[in-house]
């Protein structure tokens, strides 16, 4: 299939998302005109609305008005013409992506020959920690694809680099150093910077990327971030480019970046392996071989007071040994299997998954629960302290940058409230403590055994 043929397809599925975005929007109003005043029943009615047409909303409400921001003054039409102009030219960059995509990069588990690379993807990204790589690309195969190319990698390795997670909250910055480890590269969700030689430290850049300065820069003055609603914000190379910068750095403040990063990819190392990974791998292994299906007598299931309809997993809230949801109440046999089962349900799954009766009756819980429970409970005071130290570090180098851009208190104040009300609160990067790999919810489920 050609190019041509694949933008004249994508441009047909462009006009059928139309209508049904227009249908999602005449649908909308309705709830809210004839729902006024419910309350809870408008809101539920609401929110599975937007569920189903959450890939539409992130099309034509957060992709295509930034598609238009950062490319609109350069489209030469008027009227009517400019809003077609843009979908078009959407359409063939997008089109233009996924086929570099196929051609360009094969992601498998081993490494196929000696010129194979492993890879990081920007889902991996936290401040402070690259990730594990997410598979190996072989370069010599990249190579002989049609118009393949190698980018960075065509004919080097790179010992260390800045890595910038291209779809997030908000910033997420950390460094790729391999050093001490196999080479790693990056795919095409990851922004690379190379260090300049007898240039600023890569430390110093990546700790001032990752300050609330630079967060705010970019929420406020480029307006780049993406509220509530939407997605993530992609990020950009030109958009980390307008950030600001001093003329001449201070060589003390420079080092004091340098430790400062150094510290927070020390704590990030060890905030990795954080207690809810610990608890969804341990309760895999555990219940491979002593389990209780969560239906069984002795867990003292009871649906009396549940909904008959899936439930939102963003409305699971635990209270002793039940688990709530706005009206309704799970009742279980203990305060212990209550909350493994509401980390089991809330870990494994995004805000906007529904939860079914029939999921949660097939759910397996290990016989030994309390044990894993209280062990789990344990760490998670112990982990406590790595959190509050880490956020230490990150306020030590907010002062820094502060003090490298001559701030006073009372602009230091305005940033650190704005940054901290609503909506610009809800902009955070990843932090290494969140990066709980996704399981499939089967994987806790009788249906594993089957």
């Amino acid at each position: 299939m050609s190019f041509a043929e694949l933008c004249a397809a994508a441009e047909g599925a462009i006009a059928s998302l139309i209508q049904q975005y227009e249908e999602f929007k005449q649908q909308e109003q309705e709830i809210q005109r004839n729902l006024v005043d419910t309350g809870d029943t408008q809101r539920r009615a609401l929110v599975r609305l937007r569920f189903k047409f959450d890939f539409h909303r992130h099309l034509f409400e957060d992709l295509l008005p930034r598609f238009e921001d950062q490319y609109g003054r350069d489209v030469n039409a008027r009227g009517r013409q400019v809003e077609e102009r843009i979908r078009e030219s959407f359409v063939a960059d997008s089109v233009a992506v996924l086929v570099a995509r196929m051609l360009f990069l094969r992601l498998v588990l081993e490494p196929t020959s000696t010129n194979s690379v492993q890879v990081i993807a920007g889902r991996s990204i936290s401040v402070g920690w690259s990730g594990e790589p997410v598979g190996w690309v072989d370069l010599n195969t990249v190579r002989e694809r049609p118009y393949g190319k190698l980018s960075l990698w065509a004919d080097q390795t790179h010992e260390k680099f800045l890595a910038v997670a291209k779809f997030t909250l908000a910033p997420t910055i950390s460094i790729v150093s391999s050093r001490n480890e196999p080479t790693f590269a990056a795919v095409d969700t990851v922004i690379v910077a190379l260090p300049k030689p007898n240039g600023t430290s890569i430390e110093a850049v990546s700790a001032y990327l990752n300050s609330k300065l630079a967060r705010f820069y970019w929420a406020v003055r480029l307006r780049s971030g993406v509220l509530e609603g939407s997605s993530r914000a992609t990020f950009y190379p030109r958009t980390l480019e307008a950030l600001p910068w001093v003329r001449t750095l201070d060589a003390g403040i420079e080092q004091q970046l340098v430790e400062g990063y150094n510290e927070l990819a020390r704590l990030a190392a060890i905030a990795k392996n954080n207690p809810d990974e610990w608890l969804l791998s341990e309760v895999e292994t555990r219940i491979e071989t002593s389990r209780y299906k969560l239906s069984d007598k002795v867990l003292g299931l009871n649906f009396t007071n549940w909904s008959t309809e899936d439930i939102y997993v963003e409305e699971l809230k635990l209270d002793g040994n039940c688990i709530r949801a706005g009206l309704f109440s799970l009742e279980l046999v203990d305060a212990d299997v209550a909350e493994l089962v509401y980390k089991l349900l809330t870990l494994n799954a995004e805000e906007e998954t529904t939860i079914s009766r029939a999921i949660i009756q097939k759910l397996l819980v290990p016989q030994d629960y309390a044990a894993l429970m209280q062990d789990y409970r344990q760490r998670k005071a112990s982990f406590q302290q790595v959190e509050s130290d880490f956020f230490a570090v990150l306020n030590q180098i907010d002062n820094t940058v502060y003090a490298m851009f001559g701030l006073t208190d009372d602009e230091k104040s305005h940033i650190e409230n704005r940054l901290a009300s609503f909506p610009l609160h809800k902009l955070q990067p990843r932090y290494p403590w969140q990066t709980v790999k996704l399981r499939p919810i089967k994987a806790y489920t009788s249906d594993r055994f089957a």
